[in-house]
């Protein structure tokens, strides 16, 4: 399957709105928490944001290194060009490791901000994200066929907790198997 496979468009601003106006946002949301850094001053939050920035980009990171390790892009090609379904690593607990990573910094800048205008924002980039994350999702099940969508029914989209329990599940029941059979 991976032979057949058209590489993924370039990005053309012109051709994506969406992608101009979440990436307007996002700036726009990056600059008010600049200038409203600590607004209600109230340091705890500003501590949590950044913890949470930091979290968001440790797993965007693992994501990215899990697909240039294990998605087989062409030769000095791009990890999002993967011909391989990655389901392994950071990619067996959540489908989108990078959307995920990247929406931990709507919360992150609203706590580290904590001005009304900021979660305004925060709200409108997140929900063009979600559009973006749809689009990907559609993207995959034309690029990988049932196999994603085998993939899609096991893994959660962006619920880390809900795929962690999933995993652990799965862990208890393979042992419980070794058990028995033993």
């Amino acid at each position: 399957m991976s032979g057949d496979m058209e590489p993924l468009e370039k990005f053309v601003w012109k051709r994506d709105k969406f992608m101009l106006a979440y990436t307007a946002l996002g700036l726009l949301q990056i600059a008010v928490s600049g200038f409203h850094y600590n607004h209600m001053n109230i340091c705890i939050a500003v501590s949590l944001g950044w913890l949470t920035m930091i979290a968001g980009i440790a797993v965007a990171s693992m994501g990215w290194q899990e697909l240039k390790k294990m998605g087989q892009a062409p030769e000095g090609g791009s990890p999002l060009h993967t011909t391989n379904l990655v389901n392994t690593g950071i990619y067996s607990v959540i489908r989108h490791p990078q959307y995920f990573g990247f929406l931990m910094f709507i919360p992150a800048l609203i706590l580290i901000s904590q001005h009304w205008l900021s979660a305004i924002l925060g709200f409108s980039w997140g929900l063009l994200f979600y559009r973006d994350i749809l689009k990907e999702e559609k993207r995959n099940m034309t690029k990988f066929g049932e196999e994603y969508g085998v993939y899609m029914e096991g893994v959660p989209g962006l619920n880390p907790m809900r795929g962690i329990l999933k995993l652990l599940r799965v862990r208890d029941a393979d042992r419980s198997k070794r058990v028995l059979i033993i």
